[in-house]
């Protein structure tokens, strides 16, 4: 009795090479995505933040940023963000609503939609 493998190895000697594309593209756009329900009263928030090396990180280098992020100053919650819109937890909110388009950026950057 003999077993006939065959494997499809389309795609898989690049795959590093794929996933640095889709990380490269999601990370820049999740980033994109993300500042548009950062806090902005002055811009300083927004301006003074920049993704990582890896694309997988977000840095936010004010010093109320945790402050923003978290919602509350000096253990009081934060009542008005400016303009409308933003919201504390902003990687939440733009998570909720651009999910879907992350995905399909992967999928298209990373040319997996031809792979099955």
């Amino acid at each position: 009795m003999s077993i006939e493998v065959h494997i499809n190895d389309k795609g898989l000697k690049d795959m590093p090479l794929r996933i640095a594309k889709a990380q490269h593209a999601y990370g820049n756009q999740a980033y994109a995505d993300m500042n548009i329900y950062v806090p902005k009263r002055t811009g300083h928030l927004r301006d003074n933040s920049s993704l990582n090396n890896n694309y997988n990180q977000v840095n936010y280098r004010e010093p109320y940023s945790r402050s923003q992020y978290y919602g509350f100053i000096n253990g009081h919650p934060i009542r008005n963000h400016h303009p409308k819109g933003t919201v504390s937890h902003w990687d939440a909110k733009a998570k909720a609503n651009h999910l879907e388009s992350w995905k399909n950026i992967i999928i298209k950057a990373g040319g997996f939609d031809g792979l099955s």
